[in-house]
């Protein structure tokens, strides 16, 4: 399905239909950051930036998530200070 709409402006979106994408779900509130994957969800504190919650299998899984929802934290942050 292709709505035909320029979707440039939207560029933290992700394309549903896109059956190549790898699914996630990334999360903030003012206290605290996430991200949910396939593999199970991670949270850290923005304060302390410390591990608050880990669902995935294992420690390296479970770090992994947590360094790419930091890394995601710190380009929305550097996407909305440059606007």
């Amino acid at each position: 399905m292709e709505l035909r709409k320029d979707a440039e402006a939207y560029v933290w979106s992700q394309d549903v239909f896109n059956p190549y994408i790898k699914p996630f779900a990334y999360f903030c509130s003012f206290s605290a950051g996430g991200m949910v994957s396939p593999i199970g969800s991670v949270s850290f504190s923005l304060e302390g930036s410390f591990m608050l919650h880990n669902s995935t299998k294992n420690q390296h899984e479970g770090d992994s998530l947590l360094v790419t929802a930091k890394a995601f934290q710190q380009m929305v942050f550097e996407d909305y200070v440059s606007r």
